[in-house]
């Protein structure tokens, strides 16, 4: 499938998040109390995260107010270099925020 056929909606954003939810359950110590660590840091280095074009298709096929108001709160009054950086950490908070929201649906203490 070529970048430009795939999905960014709310399906896709779903099922990406139930992925790493398994991956840090298998590949991490969730029980170690660092839970939110883990999760972003897996998030930050996303593919959707860190592709220009991929980030810009997410916040376009997506609802991104929560997302935009943690980046407002994490990054205060940053000044973004672009759209595209800006929409990279809109990205990076939907992920986290959709990943966290699985593995509490999956009894994982945060």
């Amino acid at each position: 499938m070529t970048v430009e056929n795939e999905r960014f909606d709310d399906w896709a954003l779903y099922k990406e998040a139930q992925y790493l939810a398994n991956m840090l359950q298998q590949e991490h110590d969730l029980e170690d109390g660092d839970v939110y660590n883990s999760v972003y840091e897996v998030c930050e280095g996303h593919e959707w995260a860190i592709s220009y074009y991929r980030a810009l298709r997410v916040v376009a096929e997506n609802d991104t107010v929560e997302a935009e108001e943690s980046v407002r709160a994490l990054y205060g009054g940053k000044q973004f270099d672009s759209i595209a950086e800006h929409a990279c950490a809109i990205v990076r908070e939907l992920l986290v925020v959709a990943v966290l929201t699985e593995l509490d649906d999956r009894g994982v203490e945060i």
